[in-house]
């Protein structure tokens, strides 16, 4: 019978570089250890700006091959590219030796697993004897599949649990790859909601956003990428605006469909009431996010290219009462409770817009519902998606993987 871990050590990538996403989930995690005295600290190999009042440790590999004049040839740009791979396998060795986990009840959680780099960290790992666990998110299982990292299948077996942050995610990597572990859990992403009660402000939200007594605010929190739906998003308020509501749409994030959706903004003529905010500070999007009162989150399959695995912005959105507007794919089901915390469509069928329209009419029309539905998401989401129970149900799962 194997022993329930004595600590852990968490190795992210995004931790220091970025909000929201992957990054929360490994800063709640490790704040969740840090008070319960189970975390030695966090590795990264990428270091960033944000400073953490728990111990972060560089992982001081090389992260992209450098170009050098040898690539001017062929062959000269493959054996660079090999000698490269070499060092990073040598120095992952190395750096994961100073860590000291070989020898103890310790266990090394990997919060991501996006890159060939973790791909051979994660390998190194294994030749290391350093017990690992994995946390997968739905779009790394994606990506996995189509840069076929040479390790994936058998450090995905050797983990000695793998954790989903949805029921979702634990059924694409199963539909993908054909692979399952005996020892899963589900872990969600969450939110800290002690930390979340003091934007609940009306004063907050007035330094950041001002409205009319009938104005209905739309937003939308994420990055600009096509499985999002922000296109629909804003083909939906478009129309809305046809029938002379006073509506405002917020879009805050950046992304590679950037200028796309700017470009289509212009074109269905919304820029009198459609505003693109880019990066903002958590500050902003909580302020945003009281202010308003229907979040727009129409994510699709992308052709399957992509994968929303959980849609944690939705449980911050419902936090802060708003009825939320999503799509089935992904994870998001397990975020919105159907018909009590909003509402999902399939946004692959182009006749989910209609449907999704007419239901955002029968919430504008009705206040009461709007009220009802914003009670009930703030309810649904601190008894369902605070970090402090989800820690719990971490330690019961974890308690049950190692006594079986």
């Amino acid at each position: 019978m194997a022993k329930v871990p004595d600590n852990y050590t968490l190795f992210a990538a995004s931790l220091l570089l970025s909000y929201g996403g992957i990054a929360d989930y490994t800063d709640n995690l490790a704040q969740q250890f840090r008070r319960r005295k189970r975390l030695r600290g966090v590795v990264t190999p990428y270091p960033g700006h944000m400073v953490r009042d728990y111990d972060v440790k560089i992982f001081d590999i090389e992260p992209d091959r450098r170009p050098t004049h040898f690539d001017k040839w062929k062959i000269g740009s493959k054996i660079m590219t090999f000698f490269y791979f070499v060092r990073l396998y040598i120095s992952s060795c190395r750096e994961l030796k100073k860590l000291g986990l070989h020898k103890k009840n310790e266990y090394l959680i990997f919060t991501e697993y996006y890159t060939v780099h973790f791909d051979i960290i994660i390998f190194c790992a294994r030749l290391l004897n350093i017990k690992y666990a994995i946390v997968f998110h739905g779009l790394d299982l994606i990506c996995a599949r189509k840069h076929q990292f040479m390790h994936f299948n058998r450090n995905f077996r050797k983990a000695e649990f793998i954790i989903y942050n949805s029921e979702a995610t634990r059924k694409l990597a199963s539909d993908l790859h054909g692979v399952n572990h005996k020892r899963t859990m589900i872990l969600w992403p969450g939110i800290d909601v002690a930390a979340l009660e003091k934007y609940r402000s009306p004063e907050n939200t007035k330094t950041f956003f001002k409205r009319h007594r009938k104005e209905i605010i739309f937003a939308t929190v994420a990055r600009l990428v096509r499985r999002k739906g922000i296109d629909l998003a804003i083909r939906m308020v478009c129309e809305l605006a046809k029938s002379n509501r006073e509506i405002r749409y917020y879009i805050a994030g950046t992304g590679e469909e950037d200028i796309k959706l700017k470009a289509l903004v212009k074109e269905l003529k919304g820029e009198e009431f459609i505003f693109f905010l880019g990066d903002i500070s958590n500050e902003e999007k909580y302020a945003l996010l009281e202010a308003s009162d229907i979040f727009l989150f129409s994510n699709h399959s992308s052709g399957n290219n992509d994968f929303e695995g959980f849609g944690i912005s939705c449980i911050e959105a419902s936090f802060f009462g708003n009825v939320i507007i999503g799509g089935h794919h992904g994870g998001v089901k397990e975020a919105v409770l159907e018909g009590k915390t909003g509402f999902l469509f399939d946004f692959d069928d182009p006749q989910s817009l209609e449907e999704a329209l007419a239901t955002i009419k029968k919430c504008i029309d009705d206040p009461e519902l709007i009220e009802r539905i914003k009670m009930q998401g703030n309810k649904y989401v601190k008894a369902m998606y605070d970090w402090n129970q989800l820690i719990q149900q971490f330690t019961k799962a974890e308690q049950e993987l190692f006594i079986a």
